[in-house]
């Protein structure tokens, strides 16, 4: 007979051909020289032996001493040949009982609490691979399309690909996630000269501006109409290739005059803007910057560091050294698609965008009429500590992650319907995952395949600082439409998860998402950061209280528009005409009456120069009117177009009653904020629509640059 560990070192020993004695009982395996493919050979001759083993097994128990006090306690294969002896004690303080089976674990209660911690999610924009904005990132999940293509020929030629994976100075990935034209920005919207932004890295620019597009989508982009200014910004951001541009067209060989590329400047630049006085933090947790960022967004909320929060993340590739990089360590994939708990996946493919929520306590926003897409109401972040390897997560971390969110959330699994995973699509990564969740969720219920889980990287790539904020916003999207998206790339499954056996099921087409009773849908979201930082939330559907139907009388209303140019104002009452279309494919209304709607961009939009005022008495009348205003076929009646004088007096907080008078004056250049007459409810409508001018570093405007005089000592 031989104890377990003198096997385990044997088996070790023989697949990395070394003697028995350097296998070390408290050697981690990956240090050892196990990879992954010897891992598998283990685990091969592991399951001859014992009975119900984890593919995982070997990330869980990463040394000889652990997995031996693991597999003491399992029960044997039938067919195994093999005798074991109890392994020897190191103090003399292992029992008898220690090879008996494992009790079954004991279930954790639900801890309970009052509501006060709940974060409303009332704001949100983002801007992903083909889709300029969260309507279009909608459309996209429910077709089930996949946003992955080659990488653009204005980002970096193909010369840097080769299929060889042991190439030097090249890239065995050629695909990824793109976003059309980083390099478009309105920098005099932003107060920034066009010299300025060609200099500011272009993830500085797209975070800005998705800020400003979720503070308009809340109802607060006038700055006469928010509550407060103490209102926070956080950034998740991991890559800054924008300098490697700059200092190859030579803005950096005589001096240091650009480009914004340091990661401070992100939010603070937000925070500038927008003269908000919270707290403005750059996260660089790689992959899971963005939703630790909306974790300490919600932290610092409840600690009173701010009232309101804007959090999110951006994520850009513009140079060729990353694909190169990351070719290096093996972390692409080679095919291009992002097989989350697909069988087959061998790396990730990465993915570009940015996204930004607006944060408000719950009691707040319900007391504020606020739209609430979603109501976070528990989050939390830890670290894997030193596991099998530098970037492999930790399955026991991961199930301490989730119980601490579920505790603060006071959240039973049983209670959670689906859950958007980190599902990066790779071999080994995605069952580890599964295993994590699994351990967790064993702590409370036993009920199998009843929650669904996927990944929004099958869609658009693994968007890297910006991938929990993709997922958060899918997963509130899908909360409005009632809809779970199909998870992309799985008709086959990882052959090393044992979904039958866990509480999971992938959610591999578009399915019914419908609230069931008074049972709110909720949802778990999860980020893992290589180096191992990672991130839970746990997100429910808001339900607001039923209200009876108040007077249904049709009356006209005035509903008005502004912008910087006559374009785009015709641009902007386009998009509006377009969003009352889609209107008829919500559940439900969702809060957009006429008054609603005119209320909202009346006090909830900054007043611009040039100015589109709209009577209407019902929805279809007033798209119609609009439609007449961007053909330019319109017949002039109950619309009012003008550009602003200046030097009208203030009128805020006046009332004037009469839609058709209030509206010839406010285009003529009337300041202030027509007080609604009754409270009414904030709803998300069409952003303001920027310029989109070139903004990049160029050859056309390098010699302008380099004839900046010096910086020179007094």
């Amino acid at each position: 007979m031989k104890c377990i560990n003198e096997f385990l070192r044997t088996v070790i020993a023989q697949k990395l051909g070394a003697e028995v004695t350097e296998a070390e009982d408290k050697t981690a395996f990956f240090t050892l020289g196990v990879t992954s493919l010897i891992s598998e050979e283990i685990m091969t001759i592991l399951h001859k032996e014992f009975t119900g083993l984890s593919e995982t097994l070997l990330f869980e128990y990463p040394n000889i001493e652990k997995l031996s006090e693991f597999l003491s306690a399992q029960k044997r294969n039938p067919e195994s040949v093999l005798e074991f002896k109890e392994t020897e004690p190191d103090t003399g303080s292992r029992q008898e009982e220690e090879l008996l089976p494992v009790q079954a674990a004991e279930k954790v209660p639900v801890q309970e609490t009052d509501g006060s911690s709940d974060i409303a999610v009332i704001g949100m924009s983002g801007m992903f691979p083909k889709a300029e904005n969260q309507h279009d990132f909608w459309d996209n999940l429910m077709e089930n399309k996949d946003c992955v293509s080659e990488i653009p020929e204005d980002r970096w030629d193909s010369s840097y690909y080769s299929e060889e994976k042991t190439a030097e100075y090249a890239s065995y990935s050629k695909w990824g996630g793109f976003i059309d034209h980083p390099d478009q920005f309105d920098p005099l919207f932003f107060s920034v000269s066009p010299w300025e932004a060609d200099l500011m890295d272009p993830q500085q620019k797209l975070y800005v501006t998705c800020c400003w597009e979720a503070m308009e989508d809340a109802g607060y982009g006038n700055p006469a109409a928010r509550p407060t200014d103490q209102i926070g910004v956080f950034a998740g951001v991991t890559w800054n290739e924008y300098s490697l541009i700059a200092h190859e067209e030579g803005f950096l060989k005589d001096q240091y005059k650009g480009p914004g590329s340091l990661y401070w400047g992100i939010p603070n630049r937000v925070s500038y803007f927008l003269d908000l006085h919270g707290p403005s933090i750059a996260v660089d947790t790689a992959c899971s910057s963005s939703l630790v960022a909306v974790h300490q967004a919600c932290q610092a909320i409840m600690s009173g560091d701010c009232e309101m929060a804007l959090a999110g993340g951006v994520n850009l590739s513009l140079h060729p050294q990353k694909y190169m990089f990351l070719s290096q360590s093996h972390f692409l994939s080679s095919e291009g698609k992002c097989r989350s708990f697909g069988e087959g996946g061998d790396g990730y493919v990465p993915g570009e965008g940015a996204g930004a929520v607006l944060l408000k306590p719950l009691k707040k926003a319900i007391a504020d009429n606020d739209h609430i897409y979603g109501v976070i109401k528990g989050s939390a972040t830890n670290h894997g500590g030193k596991t099998t390897g530098y970037t492999v997560p930790n399955p026991e971390a991961h199930r301490d992650l989730i119980l601490s969110a579920l505790n603060r959330a006071a959240v039973s699994p049983a209670d959670i319907s689906y859950i958007e995973a980190h599902g990066t699509g790779t071999a080994l990564g995605d069952p580890i995952e599964i295993r994590g969740l699994s351990m967790a969720f064993d702590k409370q219920t036993d009920e199998k395949n009843y929650c669904g889980i996927g990944s929004v990287k099958s869609n658009i790539g693994h968007l890297e600082a910006a991938a929990g904020i993709a997922g958060l916003i899918k997963v509130l999207l899908s909360m409005k439409h009632e809809t779970l998206p199909a998870s992309l790339h799985s008709e086959e499954l990882n052959r090393k998860i044992s979904f039958s056996d866990s509480p999971f099921y992938v959610v591999r087409n578009n399915r019914p998402w419908p609230a069931e009773g008074d049972k709110p849908r909720i949802a778990a979201i999860s980020s893992f950061g290589a180096g191992g930082s990672n991130a839970h939330l746990i997100v429910g559907a808001y339900q607001p209280k039923r209200q009876a139907d108040g007077n249904t009388e049709q009356k006209p209303h005035a509903v008005v528009l502004s912008a910087h140019s006559e374009q785009q104002l015709k641009e902007y009452a386009g998009k509006l005409s377009s969003f009352l279309a889609r209107l008829e494919n919500l559940p439900s209304a969702g809060g957009y009456s006429l008054e609603n709607i005119a209320a909202t961009l009346l006090s909830g939009r900054e007043p611009f120069s040039f100015r589109l005022a709209v009577i209407a008495s019902s929805l279809s009348e007033l798209k119609q009117r609009l439609d007449g205003f961007v053909s330019g076929h319109s017949d002039g009646r109950h619309m009012y177009f003008g550009k602003a004088s200046p030097g009208r007096p203030d009128v805020s907080g006046q009332s004037v009653s009469d839609p058709e008078k209030f509206a010839a004056l406010w285009v003529k250049g009337l300041q202030g904020c027509k007080k609604p007459e009754t409270p009414y409810q904030k709803v998300p409508l069409p952003t303001y629509p920027f310029l989109k001018e070139t903004s990049w570093l160029t050859d056309q405007k390098k010699a302008v640059y380099k004839k900046a005089p010096k910086y020179q000592k007094a």
